[in-house]
């Protein structure tokens, strides 16, 4: 599993709040069992919980520092874009 992969994983979980599986997909365009594989082992990691809703599961990120990260990650790539066309 790529490391792309969980990184778009993570900041859609983050931009979109909660979030099921197939909205994932979407967002992201990877497939409904990628995206599955790898917030299972985002979940054992700590990395996002699961809030069931009846047969829906939706996925949050779990700790507020990992926002943080992400939004930093964010503006730093947004920096160097913005840098290569001075």
């Amino acid at each position: 599993m790529s490391n792309r992969l969980i990184l778009s994983l993570l900041l859609a979980v983050h931009r979109a709040g909660p979030i099921a599986v197939s909205d994932l997909a979407t967002a992201t365009g990877i497939n409904d069992t990628a995206v599955s594989q790898a917030l299972r082992l985002l979940r054992a990691s700590g990395a996002v919980w699961a809030d069931k809703d009846g047969r829906i599961v939706r996925y949050s990120l779990r700790d507020e520092e990992i926002g943080t990260l992400l939004d930093a990650l964010t503006k730093a790539g947004d920096d160097r874009d913005r840098d290569q066309f001075r």
